[in-house]
């Protein structure tokens, strides 16, 4: 479970990334989300590229295995169902810009 502020989240990022690639998909989402809610388009795009990519590792082909392990993470609601296609959703227009 990833509680605390999200700052010590993200501090952690690297480091849960390696231990867990599942999780780290989901806390790069909610970092995502932090910072698009922040007005940071530019951090918002890289941890939404990195939740796309290290969803993109894992196995998310049936319901079970998509989901959401950390339904809320430091206050941020994850979506129930996330995979990579959820998070290229969520960021559609965003992902498109060149930020």
């Amino acid at each position: 479970m990833y509680v605390g502020s999200i700052e010590n989240v993200e501090r952690r990022f690297p480091q849960i990334e390696r231990k867990d690639p599942r999780g780290a998909a989901e806390v790069a989402l909610a970092l995502a989300i932090y910072y698009q809610a922040m007005n940071r388009p530019a951090k918002a795009k890289s941890f939404a590229e990195k939740s796309i990519a290290l969803f993109e590792q894992c196995e998310t082909v049936t319901l079970d295995q998509c989901e959401a392990i950390h339904p809320c993470i430091c206050g941020i609601v994850i979506p129930g169902i996330v995979h990579e296609d959820v998070v290229r959703s969520l960021f559609a227009e965003l992902l498109t810009t060149n930020t």
